[in-house]
Parts: C-alpha cells; structure tokens; sequence
C-alpha cells in the first residue's frame, strides 16, 4: 500500500484516530447534524491543514460531489416546497464538510501508526463482540454496545443481541462487518495473515451475511489480484475447522443462524440488491434525469412511508437522477484506474457494500474510502500529496 508520511508523528496517530472512530462516533450526534467523529475528524483536518500549510483536493471525490450538489440545487426548483426539502441543505453541508476534512486528513496517512491504531480498536471492538457471544451463549442478553443513550434519539439501534446477533459496539453487525472488512484486507495486503484470520473469525461470529459473503469475495479478490492462490485453501480449511469445533463446543446456534441468513438472502434481496428501484420509474422525466435531492428519497415518497434504506446505487439514482448515476459509475473507475493493485481491493469492498447498503456520503462511506485515497498511485517522487490530489498551498 502506498503511503505519504514516512514516520510516525502525533499528526499521523491523530488522523488514524479521526478515521477509524468514525463508524463508531458516528451515530452520537453532539451538536445538531454534527456527531462526536464528525467533529473530532474536522478537528484534526484543520490541525493538518496548518501543519501542512496546504489544502488537499482529490479530484475523483471532488468531481463526484460537485456533480451532486449541483444537481440538487437544480431540482431543487423542480420540487413542490414541504419543510422536509430542507433537510437537503443539511445533507449537502455535512457531505461537503465530511468530504473535506477527509480529503486533508489523506496526506497524513502513515503505515505503521495507522496499523497500531486499527489493531488496537479492532482488538477492542472484536474483544466486546466475543463478550457478547459468551453471554449471549450462556442464555442471557449482553449490553447492546450503545455507548451514548442520549446522544443517539433518533437514531435506529437495532439490539440485535436480543436475537442471537453480536453488533459489538455498532448500530448492526452489518456495520461491524463494514468496519472490520477493510481491516481485514489491510491485514491481509501487510501479510499479516493471523490477524487476518481474526477479522474472519470475527466476522462469523457476527452473523453478518455482508461480513460472511465478504470476506470470502474479499479472499477471492486478494488471490488474484495478489496472486496468492494459497490463501485460498488456507481460509478453506479454517472454515472447515470453524464448522467442527462448532459442532464439538455446543455453539450450533451459532452456525445455524449464519446458514439461516445466507439461505434468507435471496428473501431479502428485494430491498437490499433491488430496492426502492420501482419508484425511480414513478419520477417525473426531469428528476429520472436530475433526482430528487441530497437524502431526499424518503421527503419526497413520503406518501408511501420510505425511508432512506436500500443499497447505494439505487439511493444515487434516485438522490441524483440518471446523471449523478453515471457520474457516481465514473467515479468508482476513475479510482480503480489510479488505485494499486491494494487500493483495488478496498474499492472492490466498497462496491460490494454499495450494493446492499446506503451508506453513500455517510460516516461508514468516508471509513472505507479512505483506504482507497491512500492507496492511489503517487506522481513520481511527490510522497507530499497523491497523483489525483490538487495541492492549494495556504499563504501566511
């Protein structure tokens, strides 16, 4: 993996700190829209930019959102006014402040401190998920992971641990998957292949079909893009170990749940994979084209009771219309052009949880991106900012 600062500073550990909190501070809103991660990572965007004395653009990131808010702005003036289209101003600040201080926190990205941060958060939360499975084993009802009660109204927490699922400290074990998927691939790319058996591990426990079906196209995607064939039989046979000591520690419940979730997959694929796609079709032409706004699926189907729930193509396509379709398309192959052989396996992990989950713009979204940015070809002996990254040097 590509990285920019060679060693390790406070800076370094901070920025590794204010990206990997994100899925876990981000539901605790603090201040109005803005939550406990938001505002630790725009904290230390802004220390980065006095660091540096620089502020960072990635072009791809850039295209992409501008192409977005443009095109809500324009619908704006194509919709009936209602309170709620409001709430579209909101969303495309968060989206630009959120994309911005993401984009100053990439030049800061550095190997080794972001690998101890990763490790220890991930030892933390898997530690909390393997409690949660012990006393869930034992029959009782484990705390739900919710950190901050009051800072979460609002906010769906879905307690699956009072249904034989471990979310860890997360909303849902899906979004425990989508944390530990990436680091999973991290760990993987730094040959770290026993931590890498833990995050697998980790993710079976979690009954996260995402984290299931993930982790094996995310073997997949790293055997060949690696060429590493061999990792394939060794996870085989961990799997096959997996289902044995299941059998043999009385945890069967454990393995049926997670065969019970892939065999419903196909149940839930209608909302998941398909969505809310029949209603692109009951847009006026004008929106099918330019959308119905920022976060505004659910404002403008009201009527139906939508909520902003399905995979992320379908929200694009609704959101922003068949042009902020094709420029979301254009924006995932503009990065896998520019990206490494390691950058592509992180943005072959987003692309798979675009496809069940509408995480586009969220706090989750900013999570995985980040590895894709840090790992984008540099431009020649440049190691300050990436290829794809515009450089606005800030006058003192």
């Amino acid at each position: 993996m590509d990285y920019i600062s060679t060693k390790p500073k406070l800076l370094n550990y901070l920025a590794a700190f204010a990206i990997c909190l994100m899925p876990i501070l981000g539901p605790y809103k603090l201040l109005g829209p803005f939550s406990i991660g938001i505002i630790f990572l725009l904290l230390i965007a802004m220390l980065s930019i006095i660091n540096k004395k620089a502020i960072s653009i990635n072009y791809p990131l850039f295209f992409v959102l501008m192409v977005h808010c443009f095109l809500s702005f324009i619908t704006y003036f194509t919709l009936d006014y209602n309170e709620g289209i409001m709430s579209m101003f909101w969303s495309i600040a968060m989206a630009l402040i959120s994309s911005f201080a993401v984009m100053q926190i990439v030049p800061f990205y550095e190997k080794r401190s972001f690998f101890r941060v990763i490790t220890v958060l991930s030892a933390i939360c898997g530690g909390f998920l393997i409690y949660q499975f012990i006393v869930i084993n034992q029959g009782k009802i484990p705390f739900n992971g919710k950190i901050f009660n009051e800072l979460v109204k609002g906010y769906t927490w879905s307690d699956s641990v009072t249904y034989l699922r471990m979310n860890s400290f997360f909303s849902e074990p899906s979004y425990f998957a989508i944390f530990i998927l990436p680091v999973m691939a991290f760990m993987l790319i730094k040959d770290k292949y026993f931590y890498a058996i833990v995050c697998c591990l980790l993710l079976f426990i979690s009954t996260s079909t995402l984290g299931i079906i993930g982790s094996i196209i995310l073997i997949i995607m790293y055997a060949i893009l690696k060429k590493n064939y061999k990792i394939i039989a060794v996870f085989s046979v961990l799997m096959i170990l997996i289902v044995f000591f299941v059998q043999n520690l009385n945890v069967e419940w454990l393995l049926k749940n997670n065969l019970n979730k892939i065999a419903s997959s196909n149940e839930n694929s209608q909302i998941r994979f398909i969505g809310y796609l029949d209603y692109y079709w009951k847009l006026p032409l004008v929106n099918q084209f330019l959308g119905v706004g920022f976060s505004q699926l659910s404002n403008y189907f009201r009527e139906y009771g939508l909520h902003n729930y399905s995979n992320a193509f379908v929200i694009v396509l609704i959101n922003y219309g068949l042009i902020g379709y094709l420029a979301f398309i254009f924006f995932i192959i503009w990065l896998f052009r520019i990206t490494t052989s390691s950058g592509k396996i992180f943005l072959g992990i987003m692309v798979i949880i675009c496809a069940i989950d509408s995480f586009i713009y969220s706090y989750n979204f900013y999570y995985i991106l980040f590895y894709v940015l840090v790992s984008l070809r540099t431009h020649g002996d440049e190691q300050e900012v990436h290829k794809n990254f515009l450089k606005i040097t800030a006058k003192y």
